[in-house]
């Protein structure tokens, strides 16, 4: 009996050791990439690559360094303070996107440095040509990032002035960004007991950072990590009017009606904001100028929409609007083969050509997906999922379709039918500086007939083995190289001229896979 309890104790022990050499160590010090201070007591989670449920979590010590046994994997990596978690591996303190670790027999993760951003905060106050505060101004915050390649100015955020005519934009990555502001008189308010005598309505003119009035004179601010930066405005005045919206009455109507006019980057910018009701509309304060009448609102529990374009002089304008429901996308999604059959969810999704942002539908069994109420707004269409099917032609009906971008107007149906194609290859490797990996570099796989749609063209930031790995790229013939360059616009080819010299020429066969090692392109000094 005793023997026997030796030899299970035994066996015990031998599955600890061996459970114990399954583990591989993850550890090194997280830092303020300002200062190079360590993070003390930070707190770090690990995920499995594209999972969201935590595997492992842990808190740093005062020196900023922490530890986690992870079996052989890819892992994410993520840490922080309380309110700012980030992605270890980020290039930039605005990158979408960071580095994942690669755990297992031969893997250095036992020295890793992970560079943390802290969040800046723009604030600033707003007054008129008298130096009275301007209460209830509207601040519009516009951020120029690069994002899957590809350079994007768009709405980062919205705000109000208080009383004091003071504004405050806080928990910002640091990044480029732009200042708009627009508003109204007071005295010229839709409501209250002081109103402006006929003839006597003002308007404010909007104002771009620093001070002017043409957004194409606008200047960026250069927002690092940590910073707090003040913007003050001054808005000045001119002789406004009053813009009528006529909404047709009987509806059921619950929203926003406002005026927009192109701004930054051809971002809309509201000039008045106001709750629509049926009937008539009174938006005062209005200086001259082109503007886009827009509703955005529900009725009858339908979302609908409406925008229309005027042109604002010196007189007063009335104008009727008349909402539309948003479009509906619909379509099928047909196999070049009868024997292709997703293994997984397929999924469609609406890729909107301002900001990527996107929504998506499920393909049913039988082929077809739908999608109501989506913005009357340009997008395009790709099909996602884990199978690796991708969409080798598409058509559509009930809307401007061109180069691959669908432009749907309000209350249209928009029918897509989608030719889903398996014909793709794998294309994975290594990018090394001699016998060393380089961490966190962009790998790019371009088109070799660089076309203007964007979509068609790949990325991967290198993981913390130097790897990288596209499991599914249609077959074709691409540009591929690996630069050190955090915001390289690469599906812009203008952007790719420089990198394309020493670029590598490879075909990626159906059902494929090449296997490549790679150095970093270093371009000439100007």
């Amino acid at each position: 009996m005793r023997t026997q309890t030796r030899l299970l104790a035994l066996a015990a022990l031998l599955a600890a050791s061996s459970h114990a050499a399954d583990l591989y160590r993850v550890s090194g010090v997280i830092v303020n990439s300002q200062t190079g201070a360590p993070l003390a007591r930070a707190r770090l989670a690990v995920t499995a690559q594209g999972a969201t449920r935590v595997l492992e979590s842990a808190t740093a010590g005062e020196d900023g360094r922490f530890a986690f046994d992870l079996p052989a994997g890819k892992y994410r990596l993520w840490g922080g303070t309380r309110d700012v978690f980030l992605y270890y591996g980020m290039p930039t303190p605005d990158a979408m996107v960071g580095s994942s670790i690669i755990t297992g027999p031969g893997q250095k993760t036992d020295n890793l440095t992970f560079r943390w951003y802290a969040t800046s905060a723009i604030e600033g106050t707003i007054v008129d040509e008298n130096g009275d505060p301007v209460e209830n101004a509207i601040i519009q915050l516009v951020r120029s990032t690069v994002q899957g390649g590809r350079r994007i100015m768009a709405t980062a955020g919205w705000g109000r002035t208080d009383d004091r005519g003071y504004y405050r934009f806080g928990r910002l990555p640091g990044s480029t960004y732009y200042l708009a502001v627009t508003g109204t008189p007071w005295y010229t308010n839709n409501s209250g007991v002081f109103r402006a005598e006929a003839g006597e309505t003002k308007a404010y003119l909007p104002v771009y950072y620093p001070a002017g009035n043409d957004p194409a004179r606008a200047v960026p601010i250069a927002l690092r990590p940590g910073e707090d930066f003040r913007a003050d405005f001054i808005l000045r005045t001119v002789p406004g009017v009053t813009v009528t919206v006529q909404i047709p009455t009987g509806l059921s109507l619950t929203g926003n009606l406002g005026l927009v006019r192109e701004g930054l980057a051809a971002s809309d910018e509201f000039q008045v904001q106001a709750s629509a009701i049926p009937g008539r509309n009174l938006l005062r304060g209005v200086p001259p100028g082109r503007y886009s009448v827009y509703l955005n609102a529900t009725a009858d529990r339908a979302p609908v929409t409406a925008r229309q374009t005027i042109d604002v002089g010196a007189s007063d304008l009335e104008v009727k609007i008349s909402p539309k429901p948003r479009p509906v996308i619909a379509g099928t999604v047909q196999f070049e083969s009868s024997s292709m059959k997703p293994k997984a969810t397929l999924l469609v999704s609406v890729l909107r050509e301002i900001n990527r942002s996107s929504v998506s539908a499920t393909v049913r069994p039988d082929g077809t997906f739908s999608l109501p109420g989506v913005a009357a707004s340009p997008f395009r269409p790709i099909l996602r999922g884990t199978d690796g099917f991708f969409a080798s032609h598409i058509e559509v009906e009930g809307a401007d379709f061109r180069d691959g971008l669908v432009t749907p107007a309000e209350g249209a149906t928009v029918n897509i039918r989608i030719v889903a194609s398996d014909r793709t290859g794998r294309i994975d490797g290594l990018v090394m500086d001699g016998d060393t990996p380089v961490e966190g570099v962009w790998v790019v796989l371009a088109p070799v007939s660089l076309p203007t749609n964007w979509s068609l063209y790949h990325g991967f930031q290198t993981d913390s083995d130097g790897s990288f790995d596209w499991p599914n790229i249609p077959a074709g013939d691409y540009f591929l190289f690996a630069a050190k360059a955090p915001y390289l616009e690469y599906t812009n080819p203008s952007a790719l001229g420089p990198y394309l010299t020493g670029a590598e020429r490879v075909t990626v066969a159906p059902h494929g896979r090449l296997t490549k090692r790679l150095p970093v392109t270093v371009l000439p000094k100007q």
